[in-house]
């Protein structure tokens, strides 16, 4: 998974904004000090949508022996501007506050500091993303018939989404929107039927699948994954880490992404190939002792499924789950020479370029196939309900507002489940989300990324969804 909301250098300054609707959160002026008056202007480049607006202010504006921030065009982009929620400490020369995005949801820290003397230069500006505030109401759950304008305002607010947002209410869709191009140079359209690569989303299929293993009585949760892996190349890593702390990323087996990843990409044909590259690395922490995002990791779990299993993963996750669940427009590259599947796209300052290219083994789907897994696994189809629950429930924490399971983030808040996990590369990103006991589904799939159009839809309407309500 790629997170690409990782700022560290940007100022964010806030005005009253384009609210699709009034939410129970506070709007407070910016203070009439030289760091308030700071933020205020450069609220005003910000969230003017002009890149040269922006630049101006930073000409007139920043130390000329100092680096500008140069990332905050690009968290513009993604947040659509900022709103403020609340300021947290002012003087004269400095100031902390909570802002939120337009698009996004994100909360996020600003800590502003200026010189004493004028003109005021700024001197410090950083910002980090946070949960929503305590003192901060959630937004309130609506039925579908109430939310469904909100969603479509949302969409279109969002004028550079391309690609497929599906809400389904007990297995039945009741929004299906499309946007922009499967081919940019094609000028051909998205439709319902337009597959996207959906790159981690696909660790679902890998947690139902070991489930399903060990619900056959072939693997056990707790068991090294030595057990079934004899030749790792690490034999200590193999002896210590277990299934399940792969499964929640507790593991410590780390990230293949890197220079190696990049010198070898085209020698890595199969599930050995990676094993053979990374496996003699030493665990990035005791196993077991925290929570760290590992792609290798769950690349270790799908050759554990073709051991137990005696069959390649793709051929494991095609007869076993996406066969029962009926989705029939799912699969992994190399790609049949029917399949609809959309071009990648990186959206920059001159527009869009190609995105990365998967040349082995990434998996794709539409967003109806999605929806039918979703479906399946709540109708326990795929798993018996013990074991469902065990791969949706959640019992880590994350870095993120959401506890990890056994291949799902579970976000549930309240009473109300809310289970799925999302994906992204340079070129795409999408998430699906179950709601309830699969009452309500949501899948977006997007063809241009970053930014993360998709999981900032996503997660807008499962904040905000009861599917309980008509």
């Amino acid at each position: 998974m790629v997170k690409f909301l990782r700022p560290v250098c940007v100022l964010v300054a806030v005005v009253a904004g384009l609210l699709l609707r009034a939410e129970a959160w506070a709007d407070p002026a910016l203070p009439a000090t030289a760091a308030g008056q700071a933020a205020a202007a450069y609220l005003a480049a910000f969230n003017s949508g002009h890149p040269a607006a922006f630049a101006d202010f930073v000409r007139k504006t920043w130390p000329s022996d100092r680096e500008p921030p140069d990332q905050a065009w690009f968290m513009r982009d993604q947040s659509g501007g900022f709103d403020l929620v609340e300021i947290e400490a002012s003087t004269d020369t400095t100031l902390t506050g909570i802002v939120r995005g337009r698009l996004s949801d994100n909360y996020v820290r600003f800590v502003l500091q200026v010189d004493a003397a004028p003109p005021h230069l700024i001197r410090t500006l950083r910002l980090e993303q946070v949960p929503r505030p305590a003192d901060v109401a959630p937004p309130p759950r609506e039925g579908w018939d109430a939310l469904r304008p909100l969603v479509e305002a949302r969409i279109a607010a969002t004028p550079d989404f391309s690609g497929v947002l599906l809400v389904a209410e007990n297995g039945r869709p009741v929004l299906t929107e499309t946007r922009g191009y499967a081919d940019r140079t094609a000028m051909t359209p998205i439709t319902p039927e337009t597959a996207f690569r959906i790159a981690s989303m696909a660790k679902m299929f890998t947690g139902v699948a070991i489930a399903q293993l060990v619900q056959a009585g072939a693997l056990r949760f707790d068991a090294p994954i030595g057990d079934y892996l004899r030749d790792y190349p690490n034999a200590s890593f193999a002896r210590t880490v277990t299934i399940r702390q792969l499964l929640n990323h507790t593991g410590g087996a780390g990230d293949f992404m890197g220079p190696a990843f990049d010198a070898h990409r085209a020698e890595l044909r199969d599930l050995k190939d990676y094993i053979a590259l990374f496996g003699e690395r030493a665990p990035e922490f005791a196993p077991g002792s925290r929570w760290s995002y590992s792609n290798y990791g769950f690349v270790v779990l799908a050759r554990i499924v073709e051991v137990a299993s005696g069959e390649s993963y793709p051929a494991y996750v095609a007869d076993h789950i996406f066969r029962p669940a009926g989705m029939r427009h799912s699969g992994f590259e190399p790609l049949p020479a029917d399949a609809r599947l959309a071009l990648g796209y990186v959206k920059g300052p001159r527009g869009y370029s190609p995105g990365w290219e998967v040349s082995q083994g990434g998996a794709y789907s539409t967003a109806g196939d999605l929806v039918a897994f979703a479906t399946a696994l709540s109708q326990h189809r795929l798993l018996d309900a013990e074991h469902t629950a065990m791969v949706t429930t959640g019992t880590v924490q994350t870095d993120r507002s959401a506890r990890y399971a056994l291949g799902f983030f579970d976000y549930t808040n309240g009473d109300l489940r809310d289970v799925g996990h999302d994906g992204g590369n340079p070129g795409f990103n999408g998430d699906l989300r179950i709601l309830g006991d699969g009452d309500a589904v949501i899948v977006v799939l997007s063809n241009v990324g970053p930014p993360p159009r998709a999981m900032q839809i996503s997660g807008y309407i499962a904040s905000r969804l009861d599917p309980a309500r008509p």
